[in-house]
């Protein structure tokens, strides 16, 4: 707890530059669906207002604006599709914020209760595997936090099989951990983006099975969509959870073990990105080569998916106003701030 303090005193007055993350994927462009706009005005937005009913919070994750996000991943999708993506896409903040800085960030007794009650919701919601569990124990708050899932649940099933919503569950409740640095350990059981990888499927209107996902391919996409979207979230919130004196973030841990000030530690995230996505690209174009017949289809369905998470997530992170207001970013997409 001492060194946690001590790394945060330190880190005031501190000056970082965010490097241009666009240049992972340079040739990625941003395509969005053509009804964002009606997307988010006539349905994210009064979804937030209904179930979310602290009107701060509520407005925070309006600006937020993750119909963007949506609408990349769904541009070539239905209205209807976009709409539950971008409710599920805004649904990881509703309950994520819920444990970093909500109700629950202090309250290690409900914390635990509430977590095996997610688990439960979503293996009946999703699976039918479970009882719908008994919610009334818990605030109006984390009671909303689970049933405003219940549309987005049904539109689910409504389009994807049984066979393939099982397949994408397993995405992400795997026990398996990677042999990398416990601070990694944690990013990948905790972070949402094997939930979002687990939309391409419903995004794309494509059934996949159990032989799909575990393809040697398909398993290193995914890692290396998982370290870049890690590596570059770290990256864009870095500010915001220094001023909340968060430190369990990729760049102060860095600084840790290197010794190195904050726009150092910066530095070396970005080679790190930039490894993740040399192997990213080596990946996609070897699944190119060898996949045929439908396994060429799923392959192109999940490099084009995760690409666009990536870069998708870059490109919100750069046009909302979750890290940083508008007009922070430079015309080269760098970001100049003090700690």
């Amino acid at each position: 707890m001492e060194r946690r303090q001590e790394l945060c005193q330190s880190l005031k007055g501190q000056c970082a530059v965010l490097p241009n993350l666009c240049s992972l994927f340079p040739d990625w462009t941003p395509k969005l669906h053509p009804e964002y706009a009606r997307a988010r005005d006539e349905s994210t937005d009064p979804w937030i207002e209904r179930f979310v009913k602290n009107p701060d919070i509520c407005r925070k994750l309006q600006k937020a604006d993750c119909t963007t996000f949506a609408a990349i991943m769904c541009a070539n999708s239905s209205f209807e599709r976009l709409c539950t993506v971008a409710k599920s896409f805004t649904w990881y903040f509703i309950w994520d914020d819920l444990f970093d800085c909500g109700s629950l960030t202090h309250d290690q007794g409900t914390i635990k209760k509430y977590k095996q009650a997610t688990i439960e919701y979503f293996k009946h919601v999703l699976c039918h595997e479970a009882e719908y569990p008994d919610l009334s124990e818990y605030s109006e708050e984390l009671q909303n936090a689970l049933n405003c899932w219940d549309e987005i649940a049904e539109h689910i099933r409504q389009v994807c099989s049984k066979r393939t919503v099982d397949c994408v569950d397993s995405i992400y409740s795997d026990d398996e951990i990677p042999s990398l640095q416990q601070y990694w350990c944690r990013r990948e059981r905790t972070a949402g983006v094997y939930p979002v990888i687990a939309t391409i499927p419903f995004i794309y209107g494509f059934d996949i099975s159990s032989r799909d996902l575990d393809d040697t391919g398909m398993r290193l996409l995914r890692k290396h969509t998982s370290y870049l979207v890690h590596t570059q979230n770290d990256m864009f919130s870095m500010r915001n959870e220094a001023k909340d004196g968060q430190v369990e973030n990729l760049v102060p841990i860095i600084m840790l073990n290197e010794n190195l000030r904050a726009n150092q530690a910066m530095k070396v995230a970005f080679m790190l990105a930039q490894e993740s996505a040399r192997g990213f690209y080596e990946v996609a174009d070897d699944m190119r080569q060898t996949a045929k017949g439908r396994h060429r289809a799923v392959a192109d369905i999940f490099i084009e998916g995760c690409r666009n998470i990536v870069m998708g997530l870059t490109h919100w992170s750069y046009t909302g106003e979750r890290y940083f207001t508008a007009g922070e970013a430079n015309e080269d997409h760098t970001i100049h701030f003090e700690l």
